[in-house]
């Protein structure tokens, strides 16, 4: 995994992997199933997905591991993303199309992940509705891609994610004039710009912003930011679904 982090040295200890799981517990559709349950669901042209959100020790510090799509893919090609695709019939659970997912994508054993939390889902473009399998992955595992599927992988130091350098935000406006607001990190890797941003971004700023306890906000959709106690909210992905379904 290539190593960026040389401008941003960070030489606190961070959370263990079960600071993780208690940092991240709140967050967690499993133990919270009532808080994340959303509405209206029933009968809508989304389809279930799920993206393991992949995170890593380099010398103590919490890495995100990342893939670039690669350019032959029917969609979303050539973006950054997570490891994750659809739910198959197989798959028992979000959990398990994740696993399955980046092991098709980049060689990950299923058997060496431990997943920390799987987050709320969410509405991804053209007609998704995602879970995030937060998981740590070995320290020292070495991808093997899908030239299918993946172009290229990278990594970043998670607390990037938190930072105001290379970021940059796009407001765009629905039909119906509600306002949301798309996330950009961008980043040179190996000699090349990459630019994390969308559902992969807010999804890892949301994650590193729990993790190190930061104040920082992030808006999503309306002016409303989202804040320390709106972490995962899922009042935005729940306007997005009864939005969809105002118009069948």
């Amino acid at each position: 995994m290539n190593d960026c982090s040389t401008s941003r040295m960070h030489t606190g200890r961070d959370p263990s992997s079960e600071e993780l799981q208690v940092l991240l517990r709140d967050y967690d559709v499993r133990f919270n199933p009532e808080k994340y349950k959303l509405k209206h669901t029933e009968g809508l042209p989304l389809r279930a997905a799920s993206v393991l959100l992949p995170l890593f020790y380099r010398n103590g510090e919490l890495h995100v591991f990342l893939t670039v799509r690669s350019k032959g893919m029917p969609s979303h090609a050539g973006h950054v993303a997570f490891p994750g695709g659809m739910r198959s019939e197989e798959d028992a659970d979000a959990i398990a199309t994740a696993l399955r997912e980046a092991e098709e994508e980049v060689g990950l054993d299923p058997s060496k992940v431990n997943v920390i939390a799987v987050l709320p889902s969410c509405v991804v473009r053209p007609n998704s509705l995602v879970a995030t399998v937060v998981a740590l992955i070995p320290d020292d595992f070495v991808p093997k891609l899908n030239p299918r599927e993946v172009e290229f992988v990278f990594d970043l130091p998670l607390r990037r994610f938190i930072e105001k350098q290379g970021q940059t935000v796009n407001t765009y406006q629905w039909e119906d004039g509600v306002v949301f607001h798309v996330y950009h990190f961008l980043d040179d890797v190996s000699g090349r710009q990459v630019d994390t941003w969308g559902f992969t971004a807010i999804q890892i700023a949301q994650c590193a912003a729990v993790i190190y306890n930061s104040d920082i906000t992030f808006k999503g959709v309306g002016e409303q930011g989202n804040n320390m106690k709106s972490r995962f909210n899922i009042s935005v992905t729940q306007s997005i679904i009864n939005n969809i379904k105002a118009k069948l």
